[in-house]
């Protein structure tokens, strides 16, 4: 598997601070670490709206675990470049702190 992990993504966990004049909290974002990833789209959606089209497309990262990236999960996000992603789910396959496959939504307006 560490052969097709040819992407260097960064793994950011979410942080909220204090809430803003409107109540919702200040949202924040911590780098945890960097990771070779195998990067999959796995399915695209496309929402027509009245004034744009909504697109999200999901992927699967593979990353070997590590223990920074313990606790990630559907707070946090993966970056790839200029690109974001929002994650999902988070899964460790064979439940022995191998790899993690993190399952993560591009959205594109």
């Amino acid at each position: 598997m560490q052969g097709k992990r040819r992407y260097l993504v960064t793994l950011q966990t979410m942080t909220e601070g204090t809430p803003d004049s409107f109540g919702e909290p200040a949202r924040s974002y911590t780098k945890l670490g960097d990771a070779w990833a195998q990067m999959t789209p796995v399915r695209s959606t496309e929402q027509t709206l009245p004034t744009q089209v909504d697109s999200t497309i999901t992927y699967e990262f593979n990353i070997g675990w590590a223990s920074e990236f313990a606790g990630l999960g559907a707070k946090d996000r993966v970056i790839y470049g200029s690109r974001v992603f929002d994650i999902a789910s988070v899964v460790d396959p064979s439940g022995r702190n191998r790899e993690l496959v993190i399952t993560a939504d591009e959205r594109s307006q």
